[in-house]
C-alpha cells in the first residue's frame, strides 16, 4: 500500500526572472521569504515594496501576488490549520517559552523585516526545513520545532516600539491581539468593556497598556483591522453590501453604509465603483 503523503506543511525554494507576475490563491497560512531580488508584494489588494531579508504573512483564503523588478529568489512555507492547532498545543505546553503567530498576523502589519544576524537564522530555518521537505512522510515529526523558533525570530521582529515592565500584562499582549484578529467580525466581543474583563484587567489598563504596546489605540486599531477587511470586500463585484453588513455584525445595510461613508467620505457604491474603474 502507498504511504499517504505528508500534507499538513509544503515548502518551495523559487527562483523567478525579471519582470515574471506570479498570482496564488490557497487555503493554507503562508509565508514568503525573500531570499535575494525585489519587486512588488500585493496582499489585501494593497501593492507593497520588497528586497531580499523581507517577510510576508497571508492567511489562508486570501489572494496574493508577486511581481519581480530584478531576477528573484525566495522561500514559500504553506501549513494546513491542524498543523497551526497542533503548533498552539505545543506553545501552550512549554509554559510560555513558545510564542504564536500574533503581531504579524495583523493586516496593518504588511511586512516584517529582521536585524542582521536573525536574518541569517531566518534563512538557515528555511533551508533546513526545505531539507525536510525532501523526505516529508520520513521527517514528519521533525518540522514543528523548527516551525516554531521560525515563528519566535518573526514575533520578536514585528515591530514593538515600547517594552512593559509588568510581565503579566506583557505575556497578555498576544492574547489581547489575537482575540481582536479572532472576534473581528464581532463588535460585541471587542468593546473595551468586553476585553478588559476579559483579561482581568481594568479599563484604563487595558488601554494604556495597548498603547505602549502597539503604539497605537485600542479602539483605533480594531477599527483599522476591521475597516481594512471590509474594504476588501467592498472591492469585490461577488458580494453584496447586504452580505458585507450581515458578516460584520452592523444592525442593517442602511447603518453599514453610514459607518461607511464617515470613514471613507464615499459611500460603499461609490468606492466599489471607484475601485472597479481604477483597475
Amino acid at each position: 500500500m502507498k504511504e499517504k503523503d505528508f500534507e499538513a506543511i509544503r515548502i518551495v525554494q523559487q527562483n523567478c526572472p525579471l519582470g515574471q507576475l506570479k498570482t496564488f490563491s490557497n487555503k493554507k497560512f503562508n509565508l514568503i521569504f525573500v531570499c535575494s531580488g525585489s519587486g512588488i508584494f500585493t496582499k489585501y489588494q494593497t501593492p507593497n515594496s520588497f528586497s531580499n531579508g523581507d517577510l510576508f504573512f497571508v492567511p489562508p483564503f486570501e489572494d496574493f501576488s508577486m511581481e519581480t523588478l530584478e531576477d528573484t529568489t525566495y522561500y514559500h512555507l504553506m501549513i494546513t490549520d491542524l498543523f497551526r492547532l497542533e503548533l498552539r498545543e505545543l506553545v501552550l505546553s512549554s509554559k510560555g517559552k513558545g510564542v504564536g503567530l500574533a503581531k504579524a498576523r495583523s493586516p496593518l502589519n504588511r511586512k516584517i523585516t529582521f536585524d542582521a544576524k536573525d536574518e541569517i537564522l531566518i534563512t538557515r530555518l528555511f533551508e533546513y526545513l526545505t531539507l525536510l521537505y525532501d523526505e516529508p512522510n520520513k521527517n514528519e515529526n521533525l518540522f514543528y520545532y523548527p516551525v516554531l523558533n521560525l515563528v519566535s525570530i518573526i514575533e520578536r521582529n514585528t515591530p514593538n516600539p515600547h517594552t512593559q515592565k509588568n510581565t503579566r500584562l506583557k505575556k497578555n499582549i498576544n492574547s489581547i491581539v489575537t482575540h481582536i484578529h479572532k472576534n473581528i467580525r464581532h463588535p460585541e466581543m471587542l468593546k473595551v468593556d468586553y476585553m478588559a474583563h476579559k483579561f482581568n484587567l481594568s479599563t484604563n489598563q487595558l488601554t494604556r497598556f495597548f498603547k505602549k504596546e502597539m503604539n497605537t489605540a485600542l479602539k483605533k486599531y480594531t477599527n483599522q483591522c476591521r475597516m481594512q477587511l471590509i474594504v476588501e470586500k467592498v472591492q469585490r463585484e461577488d458580494i453584496t453590501f447586504s452580505e458585507i453588513a450581515h458578516e460584520f455584525g452592523f444592525t442593517d445595510e442602511s447603518y453599514f453604509t453610514k459607518v461607511f461613508k464617515k470613514q471613507y467620505n464615499q459611500s460603499p457604491t461609490e468606492y466599489r465603483k471607484a475601485f472597479l474603474e481604477r483597475n
